[in-house]
């Protein structure tokens, strides 16, 4: 058992933020970047470890009941693993020159007009021409074993269609089937309208969830976040409507977070689109609602367009 502040302190691993992978699928679409994936292949395995660690041994080997195994290299399952991977991708990357950005510690930049982006063992490269691109590969290969993907379709359980001359398009249709077949909901029907005006929320003449109940409620509602936070920004009042009430969920609101989730089947034709156009303005748009007459309380939100593109 590995317990906190005694066997390991930091689990830090570089993942990029959405709003930073938007931003630059916006200036790959823009300017014709190239732009490719690599995966680095077993990073949580033989790594030298940065303290002492020491693990139970299987019950499938004789030993004795006082003896333990004294680890040497990380492995898989190890809290330390991904902290170690996150060192050393940092280390190699800054021995050939790159450089971390101030907005985003996981996006690299070169002198010679390069980025890369991380999460977690696969990064993005993002160049404007071919031969760039292949000295990077190079160079992170000579340190790790990487498998070469080069063009991307899919990062971060998000869907991308790249056409080089043309557009970037990112969706997660495929992300909500998945979540469809977790909860068993693939063959209920679809709803063409995300929330009905006359639902009350806030009625007490629903009944209280059960356990189980409440916790498929908290992970529909995780779902659904995620899918706010990256493309499907359209849902995200509903679902910070519906989070509020966590705490003490009714059966109304596990039928309308379903009912959330029938909507957006009803809607994977829905994308964000990223394409090459001439206007370079970035505009910022915002809706606040200050002492909100009920709960007295000021609320806010902004969108940010980069290129005629949302990005944030």
């Amino acid at each position: 058992m590995q317990q906190y502040e005694i066997n390991y302190e930091n689990i830090f691993v570089l993942i990029i933020r959405f709003n930073s992978l938007r931003i630059l699928l916006a200036l790959t679409a823009r300017f014709e970047w190239i732009i490719h994936l690599m995966n680095a292949q077993n990073i949580y395995l033989n790594f030298k470890l940065d303290k002492v660690v020491y693990i139970k041994i299987s019950e499938r080997v004789k030993h004795l009941s006082n003896q333990v195994c004294k680890l040497l290299k990380s492995i898989y399952e190890l809290k330390q693993s991904a902290n170690l991977w996150n060192k050393k991708i940092i280390k190699m990357l800054k021995s050939i020159e790159f450089k971390s950005t101030l907005a985003d510690i996981s996006v690299f930049t070169h002198s010679c007009e390069i980025i890369i982006a991380l999460y977690v063992d696969d990064m993005l490269i993002l160049v404007k021409n071919l031969k760039k691109i292949e000295w990077v590969k190079n160079e992170i290969k000579k340190m790790y074993i990487m498998k070469n993907l080069e063009a991307v379709s899919k990062i971060l359980e998000i869907h991308m269609t790249h056409q080089s001359d043309r557009f970037i398009k990112i969706d997660q249709d495929y992300y909500i089937q998945q979540v469809l077949v977790e909860f068993d909901m693939k063959h209920m029907k679809k709803a063409l309208i995300l929330l009905s005006l006359s639902i009350n929320l806030k009625d007490q003449k629903f009944r209280i969830l059960n356990i189980k109940d409440h916790e498929i409620f908290r992970c529909l509602i995780r779902r659904l976040m995620f899918m706010t936070v990256v493309t499907r920004i359209n849902i995200a009042f509903t679902v910070n409507h519906l989070s509020q009430y966590l705490s003490e969920s009714q059966e109304i609101h596990l039928q309308v977070t379903k009912h959330a989730l029938y909507y957006l089947v009803d809607t994977t034709n829905l994308d964000i689109l990223y394409e090459k156009i001439t206007d370079e303005s970035l505009a910022i748009y915002t809706d606040a609602v200050y002492m909100n007459a009920c709960k007295f309380k000021s609320t806010t939100d902004y969108c940010v367009l980069i290129f005629n593109s949302s990005v944030i």
